[in-house]
């Protein structure tokens, strides 16, 4: 049985003046070009050190940087495509989000039984992470919904034939290292404060050697090699405990943090002051939050520790809340009523923009499947409204980031239906009602009554059945209405006896 060190072990570190070392606070093996290194540089380990000292030469927009990227892998000899749905359960059954551009390949691409759009290639996929969701708006740098922007390049071993869909290989992990690094060091980065962790992948019965890059306190990309699928007989016993054997195929699967990059180029105290400001100044005018010059100073300094606030590394938040309060000097009471609407705040930006990928790509909240997932975050977002004393529609919440999206493809462009504009007014071959976010309101927005069905067919309101609460039958159209996989009540004007 063996681990995955040899597979580190790269002439690109060695050719570069890379040394490997471990992590004096949390025992992680990582690559540097400084030998007296002592941490791996990601919190806990470290603060972040770029805000209000952007890590990059230039301050970017979200578009910007989304731009940088692409045209730096089409000048490498990449081919740029579109990004694919949110909705992954259009092409899988494994699974209902997009959470990470290799989710447009797998299983078919990833296996070889179909080749891929281009190869190699690149991509801002647009994805979901739902996991994320308790994290967002106290670590400063978790979002629910973001862009992974990725380069991929898909590999046969060449005793495999002509067995796969492609054969040979387009590079592996030394040109992709290679690549991260000198994109980084194009954007302005310093080449001496970036690292390179060891960070296995496991994954849906594949695995690989992986690396996290890190630099001033952000993990910035993740570089994974998938080469091994699960085997009982495999060679390589990885950290879930099961063995593991190389596969005739292998992809390099990596992940760029789009908010993320845009945040390091900005310096701001958190992500989503530099990927929707416009959002988070609204939102904070509307709810009455004003901070003066000390409270702004304290939240600055409070945000470069805010990556021990991750729930799936802190104890206690509680517990991490107070030891931040104690390294900034403050009572810890004083810092949660400070941070708390902030947090908040920031969760309702990041949900709206969530939504206004759900709905853009035309899924509907309802009690099943993806639309489960999107009632769950209307729901979600109207509490934290509700709590931090936000008065405005939802819906128009969710156009406004919808406007940031700024993808043709995606109808969220000037001039076109932003996300719920299309959702609302979405409708079946037959039934000219609006649907139900058409009624998504505030607290405070006046009730609207439950449209009636035009279709001259039905005279009464919607067909819905006896409850088993109240026992009471309600009133029924005359003919019983068919299911929709469009109006979010899942029925539709089109009947049938």
């Amino acid at each position: 049985m063996s681990d995955l060190v040899e597979e580190y072990q790269l002439d690109y570190f060695r050719e570069n003046g890379f040394s490997r070392s471990e992590c004096v606070s949390c025992g992680d093996h990582f690559w540097s070009r400084d030998p007296d290194r002592e941490t791996c540089g990601e919190p806990p380990c470290e603060t972040y050190d770029f805000i209000g000292d952007p890590g990059f030469d230039e301050e970017l927009t979200l578009g910007e940087t989304r731009e940088a990227f692409l045209s730096f892998f089409e000048e490498q000899g990449h081919e740029r495509i579109e990004p694919y749905p949110v909705a992954a359960n259009r092409w899988r059954d494994d699974v209902l989000l997009t959470q990470a551009s290799i989710y447009d390949f797998q299983p078919l691409v990833t296996s070889g039984e179909t080749p891929p759009p281009a190869n190699p290639l690149t991509v801002s996929q647009p994805c979901i992470r739902m996991q994320d969701i308790d994290n967002v708006g106290k670590t400063g740098r978790h979002t629910m919904a973001f862009e992974m922007m990725a380069h991929h390049a898909f590999n046969a071993r060449e005793e495999a034939g002509d067995e796969y869909a492609y054969s040979g290989e387009v590079y592996w992990k030394d040109q992709t290292v290679a690549y991260c690094d000198q994109l980084l060091t194009e954007m302005g980065a310093d080449p001496e404060g970036i690292t390179y962790i060891e960070d296995p992948w496991v994954g849906g019965g594949n695995a690989g050697p992986a690396i996290e890059v890190i630099y001033k306190g952000l993990e910035l990309a993740t570089l994974v090699f998938m080469s091994l699928e699960q085997d009982p007989d495999g060679e390589y016993e990885l950290k879930d405990g099961n063995t593991y054997s190389e596969m005739d195929t292998y992809v390099v699967d990596t992940g760029y943090g789009l908010e993320r990059w845009t945040w390091m180029s900005q310096g701001t105290p958190t992500v989503y002051e530099a990927v929707y400001p416009e959002a988070i100044a609204f939102l904070k005018e509307n709810a009455g939050i004003e901070l003066d010059d000390d409270e702004a100073d304290l939240v600055r300094r409070a945000s470069t520790l805010a990556g021990a606030m991750d729930i799936d590394e802190a104890e206690d938040m509680e517990t991490a809340r107070g030891d931040i309060a104690a390294e900034l000097g403050v009572p810890v009471d004083e810092l949660r009523d400070l941070m708390e609407p902030l947090e908040t705040i920031y969760a309702v930006a990041d949900h709206c923009r969530t939504m206004a990928y759900m709905f853009g790509d035309g899924i509907v909240p309802s009690n099943v499947g993806t639309g489960y997932l999107a009632r769950m975050v209307l729901r979600r977002t109207k509490r934290l409204v509700d709590e931090v004393g936000v008065d405005a529609p939802l819906d128009e919440l969710v156009d406004m980031q919808a406007e940031r999206l700024d993808y043709e493809n995606r109808d969220t462009t000037s001039g076109t239906p932003t996300p719920t504009s299309r959702f609302r007014w979405r409708r079946s071959s037959n039934c000219t009602t609006p649907t139900a976010s058409s009624r998504i309101r505030s607290r405070k927005s006046p009730p609207k009554k439950e449209p009636r069905c035009p279709c001259p067919t039905t005279s009464t309101r919607w067909w819905r059945p006896a409850t088993a609460a109240t026992g009471r039958r309600r009133r029924r159209p005359t003919t019983r209405p068919t299911a929709s996989p469009i109006c979010p009540r899942r029925i539709s004007c089109s009947t049938k006896t």
